[in-house]
């Protein structure tokens, strides 16, 4: 059970993010996007009231073990993002190409080191004309 509460004389409104939790994986687990289901969500107001608008959610929890994941979803405009998910302290680059082989020129798009502040980082391709485009994250 998580409890949320706000602060004396702090109110929650509309949509607001209200925290967030960190999971330790099983060491020796693979990397993987595993399924989080939250059911059960009780509200009530600041007079005790059950609050009748809460609905459960689920996303994707990604567990990152010895391999970084490399997601693509789509933003809320339609363009495709991508999301490295790695781990803190280790350096990534992330390559893309407009084909595989028998010849493949990748071309670096972002690298960087993950910090305790940002254990993911998104980034938007930039736009072509090509029908396909590849991608890869690779560990510096």
């Amino acid at each position: 059970m998580i409890r949320i509460s706000p602060l004396a004389g702090q109110t929650l409104q509309g949509k607001q993010l209200l925290g967030s939790f960190c999971l330790a994986a099983v060491a020796g687990q693979a990397s993987g996007f595993q399924p989080l289901t939250i059911t059960n969500i009780l509200a009530q107001g600041l007079d005790g009231v059950a609050v009748a608008d809460c609905r459960a959610a689920s996303a994707p929890l990604d567990v990152v073990s010895d391999q970084a994941l490399l997601e693509s979803v789509r933003g809320s405009s339609g363009q495709l993002v991508l999301i490295l998910h790695g781990l803190v302290g280790t350096g990534y680059v992330i390559e893309s190409a407009s084909s595989l082989p028998p010849v493949v020129q990748w071309q670096t798009m972002w690298d960087g080191v993950f910090t305790n502040t940002e254990p993911r980082r998104a980034i938007k391709p930039t736009d072509t004309a090509e029908a396909m485009r590849f991608y890869r994250a690779l560990e510096l």
